[in-house]
C-alpha cells in the first residue's frame, strides 16, 4: 500500500527547557520521554510514542521528518524506490530510535532527510 501517514517531525532548538515548557504549556502537548538532549511530546489522542522530537543543538532546524509504512513489503519496495532513484538508504534497526521500530533513513532531492517508519511504539495512557 506504501505511505500511510506522517509518523513524527524531528527538529532542533537552542532552548531544550524552553521549547518543552512550549510545547506542554502553550501547545498543550505531553512531554512523554526525555534524555539529555532529546525531548518527546505527543498530541493527547495519540497512541504512538510521539509525534514530535526536539533535539538540543545552537541552530534552529529540522532534523527529518518520518512517514509510517504499512508493513514490511512496503517499506522494502520503497526502500528499493529510493535506492533506484540514486540515492544511499541507511537502514535503522528497531530500537536503535526512541519510540520506533524498523526503519530506512535517506535524503530526499531538496536535501532534507525523510525516515520511513514500519513500527512505532505505542503509549496506552500519557507517562
Amino acid at each position: 500500500m506504501g505511505i500511510l501517514r506522517l509518523s513524527h517531525v524531528d527538529i532542533t532548538v537552542p532552548d531544550l527547557d524552553l521549547a518543552s515548557a512550549y510545547y506542554t504549556g502553550v501547545m498543550g502537548m505531553i512531554e512523554v520521554e526525555r534524555t539529555s538532549d532529546r525531548a518527546f511530546f505527543k498530541c493527547w489522542d495519540e497512541e504512538d510514542h510521539h509525534s514530535l522530537a526536539v533535539r538540543y543543538d545552537p541552530r534552529v532546524g529540522i532534523d527529518r521528518f518520518s512517514f509510517k509504512v504499512e508493513d514490511d513489503e512496503d517499506l522494502a519496495e520503497l526502500e528499493h524506490r529510493v535506492e533506484s532513484f540514486g540515492f544511499r538508504v541507511e537502514r535503522i534497526s528497531k530500537g536503535e530510535e526512541i519510540g520506533q521500530g524498523e526503519s530506512i533513513r535517506f535524503a530526499t532531492p531538496s536535501g532534507h532527510t525523510m525516515e520511513l517508519v514500519l513500527s512505532v511504539i505505542h503509549l496506552s495512557e500519557p507517562p
